[in-house]
């Protein structure tokens, strides 16, 4: 699942994560049994806290066979003040939020759903093919 510049769900959720970084990057690092775990502590932040980093943190886990939960769980930690169903800052200009990422999964039975996402894909140009794993366990 691949937006029209060829980079991962993995790859646009860290750029746009970077946004509310005060370092210079964003690693999304594999999760070591099989779940990435929701914001918490310094990573409570409008930044994740949304339904766009929501959708792309589960697309990159599902690619990689691992899921995070239901939209619920993952907004557990937030101040109701930074939830959104809308990506609040400009999107960077080296990446591009495939269509599907701005479904609200409270539409699809409260979590992201990789068949309606490919359904979206098949409307838009902004995303191409299946997963794919490229390095650094990115997909």
């Amino acid at each position: 699942m691949t937006n029209s510049r060829g980079q991962s769900p993995c790859v646009v959720y860290a750029y746009l994560s970077s946004k509310c970084s005060t370092g210079d990057d964003w690693k999304v690092t594999r999760p070591g049994n099989s779940t990435y775990a929701p914001p918490s502590g310094d990573k409570v932040n409008m930044c994740q806290c949304n339904t766009v980093t929501y959708n792309l943190m589960e697309a990159c886990g599902y690619c990689q066979a691992a899921r995070i939960g239901d939209w619920k769980s993952w907004i557990a930690n937030c101040p109701q003040s930074y939830i959104s169903t809308a990506y609040p800052y400009t999107v960077p200009p080296e990446t591009e939020v495939p269509s599907w990422a701005f479904k609200n999964p409270e539409e699809t039975e409260g979590s992201w759903d990789p068949a309606v996402a490919r359904q979206q894909a098949g409307k838009s140009r902004t995303m191409r093919g299946e997963c794919r794993t490229v390095a650094l366990f990115l997909c």
